[in-house]
């Protein structure tokens, strides 16, 4: 092939995007260390895995039908971690589509570099930082995209895989999907209003608008498959409607004993059990009840549209801006560059855009759910937006590789960043983290039962490593969000424990993992079961310090 051929490949608008995907999908694994941004994501895999005791598809937060399928591929192939490698592919499939909806628009040269901007902005939160709430997003976001363009052109092949990354990236994480929904009702007033300017046919119309309303419904129809799939097994569906509360509660911030201190002592709820909740430490079923998350629901008034609201939502999109992320650098940069450069009749979109970024980062603010990945995902959305319907002035690159050159500096604080965190992990943490589990594993007849922010069985960068089946059949912890779920409840059933705070101090084959709370829990035991006990530390183990607590 000579150097023609190769330029002429590279031309076509899917073949770019393949390949300068896996240009940086391959600089996230041989130059970054791809790991978990959230402990979400491992406990998920080890369910999938087995790691407590036998597989399940049950993962909570995933739609039942990926788990089915991650299931199926470790009855295959029970050496890889599959569960890393589904969102690797999910990730590659997303932002090539997006490469290439980007670039297929018009082929100039201008669109490959803002194909090469969007992937600098965001491979590092795809590739490098998985986590399954952004990639659903990403999906989400990039079947739309496909969509679009595919009913714009009348190109049905291609909407029908729009539509499957749709239905996909619902199912990995619904409430992701959700917030894609509300920036691409947008997209599609501005796509229904270009249409009209291009005379194009009410039928044409309508059943582009149908196609839509009707994915809507597809995507509505697998969820409640999702739900009644869960309700129909008593003990999944129990635990559900306890975890959805639970959420209401730890999820949200609503706990906070200065401002409601007295509220909290007429509920005879004491400053160490709001502080117990807080560093979820809950795993107490006959205290922490249902009717105990109603009061602190209650009591928790929710934020107030006053000044002190808008001061800290000022402060917290500092903190974005002032993070130095490289997707807040690409976009922010853009912004500036589609401002200056679009033709005027883009720019309607740019503010509609801009106004519901601002929007949904008020609506988390206010709910208190605020967090780095919704914040990704937000930015995300908007990004791939303002990138898929900018129309350039004039063929004049030079801002652009400005912008992509702003990024590329970047690039390196973000190599020497993910660098010293690694080391600094493998150094300090990722030895004990193995051998300790391979003493826990090894001592089949005592439960161990861990503080949450203790736990490493969760270590970030084992995203490779599958967990052997049963690993931790005799590990259970204080307050995962998997407390009361069948399959702790399993682990927990094995030694006869129905209440690990209870248990700590009654049955002799408990021990308590704790580096940070252990006092805490002393003091709940001694508030809500009214007995004399204390602690007493059995050993250190690679850094995690054991203990038992004995009724006196």
């Amino acid at each position: 092939m000579n150097k023609q051929n190769i330029k002429n490949c590279f031309n076509k608008p899917i073949l770019f995007a393949l390949f300068s995907n896996a240009i940086f999908l391959l600089l996230s694994l041989l130059l970054f260390h791809p790991h978990f941004e959230t402990n979400d994501d491992a406990i998920m895999a080890m369910i999938a895995e087995g790691a407590y005791g036998e597989s399940s598809p049950f993962l909570v937060n995933i739609h039942y039908g990926i788990g089915v399928f991650l299931q199926l591929l470790y009855r295959i192939t029970p050496g890889i971690r599959w569960y890393s490698i589904v969102l690797f592919v999910f990730t590659f499939s997303s932002f090539t589509a997006i490469v290439f909806v980007i670039v297929k628009k018009t082929g100039s040269v201008a669109r490959k570099w803002l194909a090469i901007l969007f992937l600098l902005s965001f491979f590092y939160e795809g590739y490098v930082l998985l986590q399954y709430t952004k990639i659903a997003a990403f999906l989400a976001v990039a079947g739309f995209m496909l969509l679009f363009d595919g009913m714009r052109d009348r190109k049905y092949v291609q909407s029908g895989i729009g539509s499957l990354f749709v239905v996909i990236g619902s199912m990995l994480r619904f409430p992701a999907f959700l917030v894609v929904v509300a920036f691409m009702l947008l997209a599609g007033l501005w796509e229904l209003w270009c249409l009209r300017e291009r005379k194009i046919s009410y039928k044409h119309i309508v059943r582009y608008v149908l196609c839509f309303i009707l994915l809507l419904f597809v995507v509505l129809g697998i969820r409640e498959i999702d739900s009644a799939v869960y309700n129909a097994n008593e003990d999944w569906g129990n635990y559900l409607q306890l975890y959805h509360k639970r959420q209401q509660v730890l999820d949200y911030n609503r706990l906070d004993w200065s401002a409601y201190e007295d509220r909290y002592v007429d509920e005879n709820i004491s400053e160490n059990d709001v502080l117990s909740y807080v560093t979820w430490q809950y795993a107490a079923p006959d205290v922490f009840t249902p009717t105990l998350m109603d009061k602190l629901l209650e009591i928790a008034d929710g934020k107030k549209l006053d000044a002190a609201f808008a001061k800290g939502f000022i402060s917290m999109l500092y903190e974005i801006i002032y993070s130095q992320s490289n997707f807040v650098i690409g976009v922010i940069a853009f912004c500036i560059f589609y401002i200056l450069f679009t033709k005027k009749e883009n720019k309607f979109i740019f503010l509609a855009t801009s106004i519901m970024l601002v929007a949904i980062h008020v609506y988390y603010y206010y709910i208190g759910r605020w967090t780095d990945r919704t914040v990704t995902l937000i930015w995300f959305a908007a990004f791939v937006i303002l990138l898929y319907y900018f129309r350039e002035k004039e063929e004049d690159i030079r801002p652009l590789i400005f912008i992509v050159s702003l990024c590329l500096v970047n690039l390196l604080g973000l190599f020497l960043g993910d660098m010293t965190a690694y080391q600094k992990q493998k150094r300090e943490v990722a030895s004990q983290i193995e051998q300790f589990y391979d003493v826990v594993e090894a001592d089949k007849e005592s439960l161990y039962i861990f503080d949450t922010f203790t736990d490493r069985s969760s270590y970030e960068y084992s995203i490779f490593t599958p967990c052997q089946e049963g690993c931790y059949e005799n590990v259970s912890s204080f307050g995962s969000w998997m407390v009361n779920s069948p399959i702790f409840e399993k682990v927990l059933d094995a030694y006869g424990v129905t209440n690990p705070y209870r248990a700590s101090f009654e049955n002799p084959n408990i021990y308590i993992v704790d580096n940070y709370h252990i006092n805490n829990k002393l003091l709940f035991i001694k508030e809500h079961y009214g007995i004399a006990a204390s602690v007493q530390k059995m050993d250190e183990i690679y850094g995690f310090c054991v203990y038992k607590i004995r009724a006196e």
